[in-house]
């Protein structure tokens, strides 16, 4: 799912990819969905780093409390858009995203570390970006790059995505979104076989 939110006339938007399938997913985006709300609403925040250490912290109560022995999670990525001074905050866990500016293409990763399974040590760190205008964002699930198909029933992969995203970056995000939606459908639907998608798909393209 994704969430945003102004903050002090700032944007903050988040991409959350829950680790549960079916019903446990479903339950486990409403949980963060609400938690992101509650932290934004009654916590000093100052870094997306904050962000995700206070949900850190709500998920790993929440699991003690309820003695769940369940290990979903949430694969997430979350940014804090500066609109007068045009840079970017951010922090995620097990995620990255792109940058396309003047024709290539930047990847930012962001840390290794499960959501909600441990609150000891240093925390989840945050990183700044000053942009530029022209600039364009783009986050991403992975259900993507790992969707199965083509000539040989093998996933789409990372590098053919960024190559696809180089491509179609200069048009406007309409015809992006198009461009993306019938490159999977020839992708899942190669040489008379239908692959059934596997995972969720969500892609967030931001202009500045």
């Amino acid at each position: 799912f994704y969430w945003s939110t102004e903050h002090k006339d700032n944007l903050l938007l988040a991409m959350c990819d829950c680790t549960g399938h079916g019903v446990p997913g479903a339950f486990m985006s409403i949980i963060g969905h609400n938690a992101l709300n509650d932290i934004i609403n009654h916590e000093e925040i100052s870094q997306t780093s904050d962000i995700l250490n206070s949900l850190n912290s709500y998920f790993y109560k929440s699991r003690k409390e309820s003695k769940n022995t369940v290990m979903d999670s949430m694969d997430m990525i979350i940014c804090h858009f500066n609109k007068q001074n045009k840079t970017l905050n951010f922090s995620g866990c097990l995620q990255q995203f792109y940058l396309i500016r003047d024709g290539e293409i930047q990847i930012y990763r962001t840390d290794s570390i499960p959501l909600g399974l441990n609150i000891e040590g240093d925390g989840f760190g945050s990183e700044n970006i000053i942009l530029q205008k022209g600039d364009l964002i783009y986050l991403f699930s992975d259900g993507y790059p790992d969707q199965f198909g083509g000539p040989r029933g093998k996933k789409f992969k990372y590098k053919p995505f960024r190559e696809l995203l180089l491509s179609i970056y200069k048009k406007p995000m309409s015809e992006q979104h198009e461009a993306l939606r019938k490159t999977m459908l020839s992708w899942r639907k190669d040489h008379g076989t239908i692959y059934e998608q596997i995972d969720d798909i969500s892609i967030i393209g931001l202009k500045v």
